[in-house]
Parts: structure tokens; sequence; C-alpha cells
């Protein structure tokens, strides 16, 4: 079900064009975040009566997962996008060192001083006033200087505290080859012996990880089963991937490498978050894309009427 479309935001031709656009997009996305969910926002605080067999219950909506690819991530969490500071939402390890095994006991990210910090940063650009403090605000975040729509959910800027908790563990995508690390670590093993024993590894985890079962929804893990898995994790990057290709310090391999067990204990298993099954589903609304000519004025009400049209057509 479609809940909402985002209008798209072009760049102008004016100074500093790009971060302009950069700006708009931004507010553009928390607005319409606010506007689709403000009822389940005030429901998350204060309640909302639900029947349930002839029975009036109190319900609290609370955000769980959101499954999602890392620029919808830093888009939704507000904030900065690629080698930034601070890379990886849910802790507070450095982009020099993340992807490596010496910050596997990384502290995790505050969400109130996370939080309050993007408040005065947004505060200060709201009213165009101590430039310096707001590029240093951002900075210690890597945040883009708004406040995510998201936090104003009962469970997400308060006990248990799950915005920085809630985004579901995507695979790992690849990178280049490195050849210094590559015969330091494999010595007088060939490449192509080294690369098949990293992508049986690699199978074994993804299998470990997914787990293809003859059910719709996967199935649950268990602390000790997530365990395995998060060590086998950290076997693959140290073992294998890091002599291979290098140290890679991304926001992908840091994840595999130091948030795989928490993962599981927040989502019950890791295919819950795989933003792959979801991204699928793009190919839908691409056809209904191309047949519009992206007029600015109304591209979003073309978009919504092919798209929908096309769905209830096909039920």
């Amino acid at each position: 079900m479609t809940v909402a479309y985002i209008p798209l935001v072009r760049i102008q031709v004016e100074s500093a064009s790009q971060e302009r656009s950069r700006l708009r997009r931004c507010g553009i996305l928390q607005r319409v975040l606010y506007v689709f969910m403000r009822s389940a926002m005030a429901a998350s605080r204060f309640g909302a009566e639900v029947g349930v067999d002839f029975r009036q219950l109190m319900a609290f909506p609370r955000v769980l997962l959101y499954v999602c690819d890392q620029p919808e991530e830093s888009a939704v969490l507000c904030m900065k996008a690629g080698k930034c500071q601070h890379p990886c939402s849910q802790c507070e390890v450095k982009v020099d060192v993340a992807g490596s095994s010496q910050v596997l006991d990384a502290a995790e990210r505050d969400a109130i001083e996370t939080l309050e910090r993007q408040l005065e940063a947004s505060g200060h650009r709201q009213r165009e006033r101590e430039r310096a403090r707001r590029e240093t605000l951002e900075a210690a975040e890597s945040s883009t200087g708004f406040v995510p729509a998201l936090a104003a959910m009962g469970d997400q800027s308060m006990s248990p505290y799950l915005l920085y908790k809630m985004i579901g563990f995507d695979a790992l995508h690849g990178s280049q080859f490195h050849w210094a690390a590559y015969h330091a670590g494999w010595k007088q093993m060939t490449i192509d012996q080294a690369i098949a024993a990293m992508f049986a590894e690699l199978a074994v985890l993804h299998a470990e990880m997914i787990g293809y079962t003859c059910s719709t929804a996967p199935l649950s893990m268990t602390l000790d089963v997530g365990k395995c898995v998060a060590d086998r994790a950290e076997r693959f990057v140290t073992l294998y991937m890091t002599p291979i290709r290098g140290p890679q310090h991304c926001t992908k391999v840091h994840r595999l490498l130091c948030h795989v067990i928490g993962a599981i204990r927040m989502h019950g298993n890791i295919n819950n978050g795989y933003a792959a099954i979801t991204e699928c589903l793009h190919k839908e609304d691409k056809p209904c894309f191309e047949r519009t000519y992206r007029g600015i004025l109304d591209f979003t009400r073309k978009v919504v009427v092919q798209a929908e049209g096309a769905r209830i057509i096909q039920r």
C-alpha cells in the first residue's frame, strides 16, 4: 500500500544552488513524514482506542523496524551521507577506523544528546545566526542541521530510545581489490584460490544470515544463533575480506562486523531488514515514472494516478 509520495525538488538557478536544493529536499522530506504520521505520533504518546473482539483497548503504536538502504537511512535520520566523520547511525565510530576490529566496542549513539544538538543546530539555521556553532554541532554528530520527524514517536526519543536502533540490517555491497593487503595476508596462495575461499565463506555467512526457507515469513533467531552468526561475520571480515580487499572503512562492513547481534536482538532476524526485498518493488513504479514528462507542477499527481491505477487494475 502506498502511504505518501514526496514531491520532486529540482535544482534552481541561484547562488549555492546545490546546498539550497539539499536543504529544501531535507525539509520537505521531514514535513511529509510528519504530515502522514502525525496521528500515529500523537497516539504513540497518548494512546488511541482500538476495538478488539467487542472490547475497547488503548493502543500505543511503535516504530520497530525501518527497511531502507543507506541513502534513505541518512535522509530520514537527518544524518550526513558519504565519508563524514561519524558514518554509522547506530554508534559513534569514526570513519577512519570503521570496518576494522579496533571498534568492536564502539559506544552506541546517544539519542537524547544527538537530538539536542540537532535541535540547537536547526534553531541556528532557521534564524541564520552563529554559523560557526551550527557547523560545529553538525560535525560532532555528522548531522544535516535538521530534526528527524520520527523523533516525535513515543519510542524514538523516549525509553527505550529506538531512533537509531530501528534501522534494518542491509546486505553487504562490494568494493575495489587491494593487492598489497592480499599479498600480506594470503602469502603464496594464488589469487583465484583466495577469491574462491572468500566467496565460499561469504556464501556460508549469507546462508546463515538470510536463511532461505519454505516459510513466507523469515524465522526468528535466538541470541545463541545470533552470536554464532556475529562470530562468523567477524571472521569473514578479519580473515577474508580485509586481507584480500584491504581495510574497508564503510558503514556496510562496519555493521557486518559490529552490529549483527544487535540487529538480531532488535528485529528477530537479519532477513527482516534486507532492503533488496523492498527495493524490487521500485520496478512497479518505474514504468509509471517513464510515462510522465517530469513536469515539476504535476509530476507527483501523474505518478500517483499511474501507479495506483495500475495496482487497482491488476487486482
